[in-house]
């Protein structure tokens, strides 16, 4: 079986982002090819048991850490090696001068409901209608670098003022405009949010509608970015194995979730621990034994490896808390190796 009917046979009835994430993959790494081969029969079965595109992601970003560990030859990766009802989601052996046993559980920030998704789905569908204006300008958005998610929400309810703001301003300036100048047009309610940028360029020829050059656009911080990977920690540390190794592998490509965000959620964790309400608030989160169940199941996990985009200066793309605490820390061969694997995100593998 070659590649292609590999692709094929994994990702039948898949997708089309499935096929286009193996084939990235295939190219990261050769040896990701025979993991898949392998496992072929329990890939199809979870990527045909996901039913949305947040689940279809979810066993991507699985394959995805996969192929991360396979990139060192030194790693060797079982998929489900204790069933597909059990954690963890991939068990690796990492031959060092001493072998290690290590099992990673994976989870995923999703962005299905980020206000970048939505941004981006107003922003399409407002440029697609503005570049129907016949003019012989070019325009762009400008944008507030920073911003939070209510600035999504107004820009949804008065995206027709908008529109209506732009072609107005388009048809008024495509006769006014000088040419090869470029000017900013703050859009009304949205002073200092948004503006809309023209310029006349000599180089264009067509009337029929107006160009479209590359927007600035924001950042968006909602302020709850730590209580997410709280929030996946006290999930996922209920799964992990005792007597063993365990690392947490939370995946991200959402830009405004950052390691200092992990480092504050595990301070409001500890911060639980120690408060006056932390039987009740373990409890509600799960924990039927309150803090202490939370303390014993917490001893499991030997580190946390946050993988991000890593486009913000100096931003390590795997960082890795380690929890000395635990009664197997991670060793320091493994814990380098993990800090220092790195190739580039299939971006298609997280979102579909």
């Amino acid at each position: 079986m070659n590649e292609d009917e590999l692709i094929r046979d994994v990702a039948e009835g898949a997708r089309d982002v499935v096929g286009a994430s193996l084939e990235h993959w295939f190219k990261c790494c050769p040896r990701f090819i025979d993991f898949v081969h392998f496992n072929r029969n329990k890939i199809r079965k979870k990527l045909r048991d996901a039913k949305t595109d947040p689940q279809v992601c979810d066993v991507l970003a699985e394959l995805d850490v996969a192929c991360l560990l396979l990139s060192d030859c030194r790693v060797e990766v079982e998929y489900e090696k204790f069933g597909s009802q059990s954690s963890p989601d991939l068990s690796a052996t990492f031959n060092f001068n001493q072998i290690y046993e290590i099992n990673f559980e994976v989870t995923r920030i999703g962005d299905e409901d980020l206000p970048e998704t939505r941004f981006v789905k107003w922003k399409n569908e407002a440029v697609d209608q503005v570049r129907t204006v016949p003019s012989h300008l070019g325009f762009w958005f400008e944008f507030v670098i920073c911003a939070d998610a209510s600035l999504v929400a107004k820009l949804e309810s008065q995206k027709e003022n908008i529109i209506l703001f732009c072609t107005k301003t388009i048809q008024e300036a495509d006769a006014a405009l000088p040419m090869d100048l470029d000017c900013k047009y703050p859009v009304p309610g949205f002073e200092g949010e948004l503006s809309l940028g023209l310029v006349k360029f000599s180089g264009n020829t067509r009337a029929d509608q107006t160009a479209h050059f590359g927007d600035v656009e924001p950042t968006f911080y909602t302020g709850r970015e730590a209580f997410k990977f709280r929030d996946k920690i006290l999930e996922k540390v209920k799964k992990l194995r005792p007597r063993m190794i365990n690392v947490l592998v939370i995946i991200t490509e959402s830009i405004p979730h950052e390691s200092s965000d992990l480092i504050e959620a595990i301070g409001d964790l500890r911060a639980h621990l120690a408060a006056q309400d932390a039987e009740a608030y373990f409890k509600k989160g799960g924990f039927e034994g309150g803090r202490a169940e939370f303390l014993l199941k917490a001893d499991n996990l030997s580190a946390i490896l946050f993988r991000s985009p890593g486009s913000g200066e100096g931003q390590e793309r795997n960082f890795l808390w380690p929890h000395r605490q635990a009664k197997l820390p991670i060793p320091d061969p493994v814990m380098g190796c993990l800090k220092s694997m790195d190739r580039p995100l299939n971006r298609a593998s997280m979102g579909v």
